[in-house]
């Protein structure tokens, strides 16, 4: 049985198409194939497609790579690292709280409300980010309770 190379209508790859058994000189084509010979074309900068009559080359659209994210700054990272852990803590101010230690989250929700302060007046080291943009910071308040 002999056999021909066609073409992938989709890329214009080759594939084989073998004879016929039935009908000698007839080709069996497979799905989604032409015998029509695509254009030479570069396949890393070009697309080959075939429209049913003929090969159309497509440049391939060079992309830009996307630009590196500036990473958010230090200080806020901060600043909404710190007023997380001030919604957190918002159910023990209210006048129903029923522990004792009200008092001592009062002074720790004063703490962090004051933390970007002391970081400005140089009281507190002022955080850094890692290679990854990430927040680099050790002088969190204790919770009540924590032990350092």
């Amino acid at each position: 049985m002999s056999s021909k190379t066609v073409y992938n209508i989709t890329d214009a790859s080759p594939t084989t198409a073998f004879e016929n058994p039935v009908r000698a000189g007839h080709y069996l084509l497979p799905a989604n194939s032409t015998e029509i010979t695509p254009p030479e074309f570069n396949v890393n900068t070009h697309t080959c497609l075939f429209n049913g009559t003929e090969w159309v080359v497509t440049e391939i659209p060079v992309t830009e790579p996307e630009p590196t994210p500036e990473h958010v700054p230090a200080m806020e990272q901060l600043r909404t690292q710190r007023d997380q852990l001030l919604r957190d803590t918002d159910w023990r101010m209210t006048k129903d709280y029923p522990y004792a230690d009200q008092l001592e989250w009062e002074d720790y929700r004063f703490e962090l409300r004051e933390l970007p302060q002391r970081i400005a007046n140089g009281e507190v080291p002022a955080p850094t980010l890692n290679e990854n943009g990430m927040l680099v910071f050790d002088e969190w308040p204790l919770k009540p309770g924590e032990i350092a």
